[in-house]
């Protein structure tokens, strides 16, 4: 026995209690509980990542097996260049991409389609204390957005990093109700101007 360590306290359990568990795709949620409830937060579940150089079909195939709707998309850094998400690469960006650049469809990489850093929209983590599920359905409605990135600030010293992500698929989900809006009725002015806000 190593007795370097302190014996900490133990008890037993005088009643029957409940048990702490991750939420199941059956679970249902309401606009007014908290938001963290429906936060993909990077501290507890891996954050799934990208090379912007990949192709495209195969970070399909990854979102596919691992049962995602997005990747984050890294540099060689370890920095987030863009993120990726199912639509686009089933929608027409990769055909677009393809025809753009005369290349067959196999060959399109992410870096062609993916949703760049400067076009997502971002949230501070400090700011979701208060925050209801309401709040991030509204964002993500107004904003016309898939998926919204939270930020964290460590220290005063150390630039922001991201803390998780809040994805609209997910919520519709636990809310059982489309939150992301209909972009199919808004015209390309409409829908340019939304996400350059």
């Amino acid at each position: 026995m190593d007795n370097e360590y302190a014996l900490l306290d133990t008890h037993r359990l005088k009643r029957p209690i409940g048990f702490l568990h991750r939420l199941s795709n059956h679970t249902i949620l309401h606009r007014d509980d908290p938001a963290m409830a429906v936060l993909i937060d990077f501290t507890k579940v891996m954050a799934q990542t990208v090379s912007p150089k990949e192709k495209g079909q195969q970070a399909l195939l990854l979102m596919q097996c691992a049962n995602l709707k997005f990747l984050l998309v890294v540099d060689d850094q370890e920095k987030l260049v863009g993120l990726i998400s199912s639509k686009d690469l089933q929608g027409i960006k990769p055909g677009m991409a393809a025809q753009k650049s005369s290349i067959k469809l196999t060959e399109v990489t992410v870096d062609a389609i993916m949703q760049t850093h400067e076009n997502l929209q971002v949230i501070d983590f400090a700011d979701l204390s208060n925050a209801r599920i309401g709040h991030i359905a509204r964002i993500i409605h107004e904003k016309g957005v898939e998926n919204l990135l939270v930020t964290e600030k460590e220290s005063t010293t150390v630039p922001s990093l991201i803390r998780g992500v809040f994805s609209a698929s997910l919520i519709s989900q636990y809310l059982g109700e489309d939150i992301s809006g209909d972009l199919s009725s808004d015209n390309l002015a409409d829908i340019q101007k939304r996400t350059t806000k």
